[in-house]
């Protein structure tokens, strides 16, 4: 059994067709349009916006449970991700 963490897989993956390296930047930014954040994983981002909430007076139960997706867009953040090392 693999005990490796499900956001962090290994670097290099090799299908029938072309080898993928899976490095992946998270990039947020704000209603603005300014970056305020930039992650490696899924998890670090779930972090940061965890304490954006808390940072906010918006935890739960103040408000309803929500994925990081969805209270990125409830505050009128985005996201994008810049899959430029990727290779195929």
């Amino acid at each position: 059994m693999c005990n490796k963490p499900l956001d962090n897989p290994p670097r290099v993956v090799y299908n029938n067709t072309a080898r993928v390296d899976k490095h992946m930047k998270y990039i947020i930014f704000n209603e603005e349009k300014q970056m305020v954040g930039e992650f490696d994983s899924i998890y670090d981002l779930e972090l940061f916006v965890d304490g954006v909430r808390e940072g906010r007076g918006e935890s739960y139960p103040v408000t309803p449970r929500m994925s990081p997706f969805d209270y990125l867009k409830q505050i009128r953040w985005f996201m994008t991700i810049d899959d430029k090392n990727l290779v195929a």
